[in-house]
């Protein structure tokens, strides 16, 4: 992935050896200045994170990801003077496919590995102008919806259908739209915004498209301070984060979500009135929330994974700094949680990427019928190679493979055929950093086993 201009900054990463269940790692990333604002993390097909974010002592975005274990940070071609993606996604090949509305224009990238592309979408009279533009990939194409400032203002789609751009207009807007989020499930369209429906009341609503644009439904209809993000569950129904202003400029967090055709919405606690990011792990059939807490400067202002739960939301402290700002996450296929922010301390800001691993298919495993005695690692820590041991109820095709925490395969010790009983593997690391890692076998049953292994040199 050298597709970029010249690399300007390279990171030795390895992850803590840290023996608690749930490993959290938390690195500055770029602090060579005023970085780090409005950073967004996306995961890409191959569990490796890539944030893209400002640069203001340059003037320029950058793209940072991580690649056998080292962050590589690179200066996008475009756009200069903080003009970057309003939003942008990654393709099962790592390219990136971004979307700026540009004041008359709508603006599509495409940054692979053969160069960069830029696109005129459309483009409006110069009264008018474009914003907040969200785009997401349908079976690899893009699919773009942004807010198209006419008399009225509408939300209007792009479509691309491999060879031309097709424009449709969603819906009229409430007067003045503070904000849309936009995802597609099943090629199935949803788009939630929020805007004025009258004199100093706002709302936030939603629209679904099946062969047809839905009826707009009214989620929230008071004021709204701004709608912060959206993702769906696993059967397609929408949980929105945002906060609203009480009228005391006293603002509150709020997530709302779909229970069959009524919508809900728990009220966050008033100190967490800041929700940065909603994520749900269908891994986990959980909601979760990244958030800070809204504390005078001089104290410290933490940043927080909430996780939706039967009795409430349980919070976890990811981070502790004096003013934290942004924030982004995702989840990799494993159910770890991989997140980024800025910290600002005086004229200064740096970027932070943080690592949450899940134990989703570790810790809750249902015994199996072909693994036996599941597995174990001797040595362990170790220093060079550790003995890998593990018994099999019955003979059975099965797969051994390393993971690093981040979810990569590192190596296959073994796939094929063994018989009952027990077995040995030796693991010989060579070439690979200090850290902790997982042995992961897999029986022809789907049945998996994990152990830990930490490896010192």
């Amino acid at each position: 992935m050298r597709w970029l201009l010249p690399v300007v900054l390279v990171i030795t990463f390895s992850l803590p050896l840290v023996a608690n269940a749930q490993d959290l790692i938390v690195v500055p990333l770029d602090t060579l200045g005023n970085v780090g604002n409005d950073c967004r993390l996306r995961i890409d097909s191959n569990n490796i994170p890539h944030i893209i974010y400002q640069d203001y002592t340059n003037d320029r975005y950058k793209h940072a990801y991580l690649q056998d274990m080292i962050w590589h940070i690179e200066n996008l071609q475009y756009y200069q003077n903080y003009n970057g993606f309003h939003d942008y996604e990654l393709d099962a090949y790592g390219n990136i496919h971004g979307v700026r509305a540009g004041e008359t224009r709508l603006f599509y990238y495409l940054v692979s590995s053969e160069g960069s592309m830029t696109t005129v979408v459309d483009s409006i009279p110069w009264f008018l102008r474009y914003s907040d533009a969200e785009i997401e990939l349908v079976a690899g194409l893009p699919r773009i919806v942004c807010v198209q400032y006419m008399t009225p203002a509408y939300l209007i789609e792009a479509n691309f259908t491999g060879y031309e751009w097709i424009i449709d207009t969603v819906c009229w807007l409430p007067d003045g739209p503070t904000g849309i989020e936009f995802r597609v499930f099943s090629d199935t369209n949803h788009v939630s915004f929020s805007g004025s429906t009258g004199p100093l009341i706002t709302g936030l609503f939603y629209r679904r498209w099946v062969g047809a644009w839905a009826t707009e439904e009214t989620i929230w209809p008071d004021s709204v301070n701004g709608i912060k993000s959206m993702d769906l569950d696993s059967d397609g129904r929408p949980w929105i984060a945002f906060s609203y202003d009480n009228g005391n400029d006293n603002y509150h967090g709020v997530v709302a979500y779909k229970t069959g055709q009524n919508w809900q919405w728990d009220y966050i606690d008033t100190a967490y009135s800041a929700p940065q990011q909603i994520i749900y792990s269908r891994l986990e059939q959980k909601a979760f929330l990244l958030l800070a807490r809204d504390t005078p400067q001089s104290d410290p202002n933490p940043l927080f994974l909430a996780g939706k739960t039967s009795s409430g939301w349980e919070f976890e402290q990811l981070y502790s700094a004096r003013r934290i700002s942004g924030g982004s996450g995702a989840l990799d296929s494993f159910g770890n949680l991989h997140f980024c922010f800025s910290v600002s301390q005086y004229s200064d800001r740096d970027l932070y990427y943080g690592f949450r691993r899940s134990t989703v298919g570790v810790d809750d495993i249902n015994p199996p019928d072909y693994i036996n005695l599941g597995l174990s690692a001797y040595p362990n820590p170790f220093n060079s190679s550790t003995t890998i041991s593990f018994e099999l109820a019955q003979p059975s095709y099965v797969t051994l493979a390393v993971y690093n925490l981040l979810g990569q395969k590192v190596a296959t010790l073994f796939e094929g055929v063994k018989g009952a009983g027990s077995h040995r593997v030796i693991w010989e690391a060579v070439g690979m950093p200090s850290g902790t890692y997982l042995a992961r076998l897999t029986a022809e049953s789907g049945e998996t086993r994990e152990t830990r292994m930490v490896l010192v040199k």
